[in-house]
């Protein structure tokens, strides 16, 4: 009898359906980018064997989590080693606008600006 009650998260069904596929030339595009752990990711990708993986930033200010800028950054790099890799919208993520006002507001409280 089937487990009705468990469900595999999402992106493991998605990963397992992608390295399933017998074609030669898959493509990925991980846009907009959301937050991720880089060596399971890295990992994933290296399995399925893209031809190419494009890689972006959210265009639409749809407030997602996305990664640090650094995060992506390394997991470009990363992919770059396995295959071909297309860099879209890069750019800080939409959260570290609040971190920078709420360091700009505590060194102003502090009298450092």
């Amino acid at each position: 009898m089937k487990n009705t009650t468990y469900r595999e998260h999402p992106c493991l069904v998605r990963y397992k359906a992608m390295k399933k596929l017998d074609w030669n030339n898959k493509f990925i595009s991980i846009e907009p980018i959301l937050d991720f752990d880089l060596d399971l990711f890295v990992k994933w990708i290296k399995d399925i064997e893209p031809i190419c993986v494009y890689v972006g930033y959210d265009n639409y200010k749809n407030d997602l989590p996305e990664p640090p800028l650094p995060e992506t950054e390394a997991l470009i790099k990363n992919l770059s080693k396995i295959t071909s890799v297309h860099v879209k919208t890069l750019r800080d993520p939409w959260w570290m606008g609040i971190v920078y006002k709420i360091k700009e507001g505590m060194a102003r409280r502090h009298g450092l600006v």
